[in-house]
């Protein structure tokens, strides 16, 4: 019985997390408005960014038909068609397709890891979709064991660059690191011990470092919440936060966006689990869906959740967040990729 209590609570948007209660909606100092949507952009694509780079009209990326492909969004009449280029196929990279990517703009140009059965590789490209560059991030052998798996990746911006963070087994990620010209560092392996955590994470720059969401594993099948890892300039840790927890859940793939009160809005994938019992051993080969839902948590600025709502009921992944002026835009898969457009009003002017 509490089990289903339980299960009633998920679905009405009510459980805890971060092992506090949820506050009520009027404790949040602005209010979040549904405008747009949700609307498909495309049947048979994957991992939607949504990524405003100073003009009008924020650009989009996925993968279709295992090709990356580039548009500009008309964000107050989404249902418009999408004016879809191809901006990196495998064919070019000496592989038979891309896999997963990350998107972000940053020092004036867009940049977008890719994923392949060749390994990783970074492109840079101006605002008119013009390739600026085309980098080798980790090689093919670079994966498997005491190597790193190159999809579920994340992306940030640096001082004087930008980093890659590939998931490293059992540790957390080596970060590569790039210059705006292209040129790399010396990988940086990040987590280990008490800042262990697993792939499908985000970053984002803070001052004097980074604020890594993660989650503590992509399996399914198993329980995750999401950690918040504080590093310094150098990727070294130093502190972290169980942010975001629910009893019998696996969440994973956060994505934030933090408003100038100091709130934050993530989102996530969230799905019930069992107590990991069905788990299936070595080599049974069994696979199992990862979709779910798509929870919407907002933290204060000591990261106490004091909001959750779900946005999407069943069916969805890899969720991302975005901020264009006052909208705050939702993006995820499922079926197609769908965006939703929110209004944003209150303490975040």
């Amino acid at each position: 019985m509490r089990r289903l209590a339980f299960l009633l609570a998920v679905v009405a948007g009510m459980t805890c997390s971060s092992g506090f209660g949820i506050a009520a909606e009027d404790a949040i100092p602005f209010t979040i408005a549904d405008m747009v949507g949700p609307v498909n952009l495309s049947d048979e694509a994957l991992w939607l960014f949504v990524v405003p780079d100073g003009r009008d009209s924020p650009v989009l990326s996925i993968e279709r038909r295992q090709e990356l492909l580039a548009g500009r969004l008309d964000v107050r009449r989404p249902n418009l068609p999408v004016e879809w280029r191809t901006i990196l196929t495998g064919r070019e990279l000496g592989t038979s397709g891309i896999a997963d990517h990350w998107h972000i703009f940053a020092h004036g140009a867009h940049w977008i890891v890719v994923s392949t059965p060749a390994g990783s590789f970074l492109l840079k490209l101006d605002p008119d979709f013009r390739r600026l560059g085309l980098f080798r991030v980790a090689p093919e052998g670079d994966r498997g064991s005491g190597g790193v798996v190159t999809n579920d990746m994340f992306l940030v911006a640096e001082l004087k660059g930008v980093a890659v963070g590939h998931f490293l087994p059992g540790f957390g990620h080596r970060i590569y690191r790039f210059g705006m010209d292209g040129t790399s560092g010396d990988p940086i392996d990040f987590g280990g011990g008490l800042y262990r955590h697993a792939n499908g994470a985000s970053a984002e720059r803070v001052p004097a470092g980074f604020l890594v969401f993660a989650p503590m594993s992509l399996n399914p099948l198993m329980r995750s919440s999401i950690r918040l890892i504080r590093t310094d300039e150098n990727w070294r840790p130093n502190r972290v936060v169980e942010a975001i927890a629910e009893d019998g859940m696996n969440i994973v793939m956060p994505s934030s966006v933090t408003l100038p009160s100091g709130y934050r809005i993530v989102h996530a994938r969230v799905r019930v689990v069992g107590n990991g019992e069905n788990e299936p051993g070595p080599g049974h080969g069994q696979r199992h869906s990862d979709d779910g839902m798509i929870v919407r948590y907002v933290l204060d600025p000591n990261f106490t959740v004091v909001s959750r709502q779900v946005i999407v009921s069943h069916s969805g992944n890899r969720p991302h967040t975005a901020l264009f002026g006052n909208l705050l835009l939702t993006s995820w898969d499922g079926d197609g990729v769908w965006l939703r457009v929110d209004r944003l009003s209150g303490e975040v002017h």
